[in-house]
C-alpha cells in the first residue's frame, strides 16, 4: 500500500523543510508530492532542493491559484492507494498518520477524518476560529445529516477511486478543501473520525484563514444543498419538455456526458439522438449517443432531412462558431422541423458572474465557459442566417433566458 502526502505550499519557506523531514520520518510507503502555489518567498527553492534529492516530487504553478487548485494539481499526478491532504506549517503532527489508518486497517472505515476537536491539549487559534469552526461543522451537519466534529480539519485520508470525482469540484481556494471535499467523501465510504494533535499559529506566524473564508465556505454549502445549478437547469428544461412532440425523431445538442433529457423523456421519442463533446459512445434500442464537438468542421454524424426536432438547452452560449452549428443543424432537421433553443440574454452576464465568483452558488466553470450572450435582435438573426423561418422568441426565467423554436 502506498500513501500519497499532498503538501499546498504558498510562501511557507520557514517552516517547510522541517515539515517535509517529519512527514518523511513517518514509517509509512509513500509518495511527498509538493505544489509550489506561486510563491514570493523561498519556498519554490527549497523545493527545488529536495526534489533534486528525490524526496519530493514537486508541482509547480507560476502564480497563485489557491489551496483548492493545488490540490487538484497533486490529485492528478498522485499514485498512492491512499490520499492525504497535509498543511506546510508546523500546526498537524504527520505522526498521526498511523492514528488514521488504524480504523482502515481494522476494517471498520473506508475514508478517516483527523478531528482536532476530539483531541485533548490542543491550542485554537483563538477562541472565534474556534467556535467559527464548530458552527461550520454544525451547519454542514443539518444541511447534509451526517455528524462531523471538525469538516476543516487538514487531514482527511481517502482511496484514490474518488479522485477523479475531487478534480471536477468548482472550488480552487480553501472552500475546495473544507466543504468541496468533504461533501464528495460524505458520499463515498463509511467515515470516521479520530482524534489528533493541533497547534495553531498565530497571524504573526503566518495563519492565511479569516472570518471572509468562513463567509465563503457558508455560501459554498448552502449552494450544494439548495443547488441553484439544478434550479436553473430544472427551470430551463420545464419550458422545453412543454414542446416535445410524441413519437419525433429528436437531436439533443450537448446532451451531457449522462443525456439525462434523453433518458428521462424516452418514452415521448420515436428515436433520440445526442451528441456532447463530453460524452462517449452509447446506443441502445432507441437511443445514440456520440462524442461530438458541434464546433468541429465537417457535417454531423446524423443523415440530412432526418431529425423532426433539435433542442439546444443552454448550449449556444458554449459555441464559438454559433452560425455554422446552426447551419449544421438546418441540414440534418426535415421540412417543418423544429429547433428549440434556450441560452441567456446579455442581462444576465452580471448576475451569473456575481452569482459565480462572487457567491460561489453556480458553477464557476460553466460562467468561464461562455463564450456569448445574445440579445432578441442577435439570437433571432442568427437562426434567419442559417436558414429558419417563422422564429418565435420568449423572454423566461424574469428575462434572463431566451426560448427560441423556429422552423426550417
Amino acid at each position: 500500500m502506498l500513501l500519497s502526502v499532498i503538501i499546498p505550499v504558498f510562501n511557507e519557506s520557514k517552516t517547510l523543510k522541517q515539515v517535509i523531514d517529519r512527514v518523511g520520518a513517518v514509517d509509512i510507503p509513500k509518495e511527498i508530492i509538493a505544489v509550489n502555489d506561486g510563491s514570493s518567498d523561498d519556498s519554490l527553492g527549497i523545493l527545488k532542493q529536495l526534489a533534486d534529492m528525490g524526496q519530493i516530487i514537486l508541482v509547480n504553478h507560476e502564480k497563485n491559484m489557491g489551496k483548492g487548485a493545488a490540490i487538484k494539481s497533486s490529485l492528478k499526478v498522485a499514485k498512492g492507494d491512499f490520499i492525504i491532504i497535509q498543511d506546510a506549517d508546523l500546526e498537524y503532527y504527520p505522526e498521526d498518520y498511523h492514528k488514521l489508518f488504524e480504523p482502515i486497517f481494522n476494517k471498520k472505515a473506508d475514508i478517516v477524518f483527523g478531528s482536532r476537536n476530539l483531541g485533548t491539549n490542543n491550542v485554537p487559534f483563538n477562541r472565534y476560529y474556534f467556535y467559527g469552526g464548530l458552527m461550520l461543522a454544525k451547519i454542514f451537519n443539518l444541511l447534509f445529516g451526517t455528524c462531523f466534529t471538525d469538516i476543516a480539519t487538514c487531514y482527511k485520508l481517502f482511496p484514490k477511486s474518488i479522485v477523479a470525482q475531487l478534480i471536477r469540484s468548482p472550488h480552487n481556494d480553501f472552500v475546495f478543501d473544507m466543504v468541496d471535499l468533504t461533501y464528495q467523501l460524505k458520499s463515498n465510504g463509511r467515515i470516521v473520525e479520530v482524534p489528533i494533535s493541533y497547534v495553531a499559529r498565530s497571524v504573526k506566524e503566518g495563519k492565511k484563514l479569516n472570518w471572509r473564508h468562513g463567509v465563503k465556505c457558508l455560501i459554498a454549502m448552502i449552494g450544494l444543498k439548495f443547488n441553484l445549478d439544478d434550479l436553473l437547469r430544472r427551470l430551463r428544461l420545464h419550458m422545453v419538455i412543454k414542446n416535445i412532440k410524441d413519437g419525433s425523431v429528436i437531436l439533443d445538442v450537448g446532451c451531457g456526458e449522462n443525456f439525462w433529457f434523453i433518458k428521462s423523456n424516452k418514452d415521448k421519442f420515436k428515436y433520440s439522438f445526442g451528441i456532447d463533446k463530453r460524452a462517449g459512445f452509447f446506443e441502445a434500442t432507441n437511443i445514440k449517443i456520440d462524442n461530438y464537438d458541434i464546433d468541429a468542421q465537417g457535417d454531423l454524424p446524423i443523415s440530412e432531412n432526418s431529425i423532426d426536432q433539435v433542442f439546444m438547452t443552454a448550449v449556444l452560449e458554449h459555441i464559438n462558431y454559433p452560425e455554422q452549428a446552426l447551419k449544421k443543424i438546418h441540414d440534418v432537421l426535415k421540412s417543418e422541423g423544429e429547433l428549440i433553443i434556450t441560452t441567456p440574454t446579455t442581462i444576465s452576464k452580471s448576475l451569473l458572474e456575481f452569482l459565480a465568483f462572487r457567491l460561489g452558488i453556480v458553477d464557476r466553470r460553466e460562467i468561464t465557459d461562455y463564450k456569448n450572450y445574445f440579445s432578441k435582435s442577435e439570437l433571432i438573426k442568427l437562426c434567419w442566417q442559417a436558414g429558419f423561418k417563422n422564429i418565435k422568441h420568449k423572454y423566461f426565467e424574469l428575462g434572463f433566458n431566451h426560448f427560441i423554436i423556429a422552423k426550417k
